[in-house]
């Protein structure tokens, strides 16, 4: 399937313009667009036109974002250099439009100063819009992450599968502490997150009492059936049948 990369820059005035490099290293070799925005409606301008741009080429998509942000999602730095957060959520729900309508997985490639937050990429019971998404956990230096995904797309160009691109420039490149994650992966680190935040015994307790005092203030006495449904729930089979219908979805 042929490929088309999208760099989306957003960087303050006095930042080395490390999506432009990029695009300039790379237009002559693959097909690359540049893709500078300074206002979150500019963002989601190009995210549309990306949607409507992947189902007219049939190309698969890379989505190249190179930006300020941080765990909760990207920082965009307006025309008047006031800033602004986009979260993971709202970011995500653009792409899952784009695969919507074109039916083609994006692979997202995120150049962020502070890293990024694969668990909160991945919407509890909703389709994951990623084949792939790479970057870094950590704090990263521009020129690092140049450097980092100079290499990334020259094994990517050069046939290497993504994956394994990925461990190639984490070995190269030791400070960037990069990675490239496939959905499969994406989806256990999103289960492990959720069993260790939302399903520990202490939480559970709390949720299952607070759903129970919800039902008796709605209708009194529970009957039977309500409360095994209630138990049944939180046990570690109702747990496990919640994945199940959630792994469904995910790469539905």
């Amino acid at each position: 399937m042929e490929r088309k990369f999208y760099i989306l820059e957003n960087l303050r005035e006095a930042d080395p313009k490390t999506g432009k490099a990029l695009y300039d290293t790379f237009k002559d070799k693959a097909d690359f667009v540049y893709l500078p925005f300074d206002s979150r409606q500019k963002l989601f301008d190009i995210l549309d036109h990306i949607k409507l741009d992947v189902s007219a080429t049939n190309k698969k998509p890379f989505v190249h974002f190179d930006c300020h942000g941080n765990a909760n999602g990207i920082g965009v730095i307006n025309t008047d250099k006031s800033e602004e957060l986009v979260e993971w959520r709202e970011i995500s729900n653009a792409f899952r439009q784009i695969y919507r309508n074109s039916t083609k997985h994006s692979v997202l490639c995120m150049s962020s100063c502070k890293g990024f937050n694969a668990v909160k990429l991945v919407a509890e019971k909703d389709t994951c819009p990623y084949d792939y998404v790479s970057g870094s956990f950590e704090s990263i230096s521009f020129k690092d992450s140049f450097e980092g995904y100079k290499s990334f797309y020259e094994l990517v160009l050069g046939g290497h599968e993504l994956v394994k691109a990925g461990i190639q420039v984490h070995k190269t490149f030791d400070k960037l502490k990069f990675v490239c994650l496939s959905a499969s992966q994406l989806f256990e680190i999103a289960e492990k997150g959720y069993l260790n935040t939302k399903r520990t015994p202490e939480e559970i307790a709390i949720e299952k009492e607070k759903t129970i005092q919800n039902a008796k203030n709605a209708v009194g006495t529970l009957p039977p059936e309500m409360t095994a449904f209630i138990d049944y729930k939180y046990s570690e089979a109702g747990i496990a049948e919640y994945l199940q219908e959630w792994r469904k979805i995910f790469f539905s």
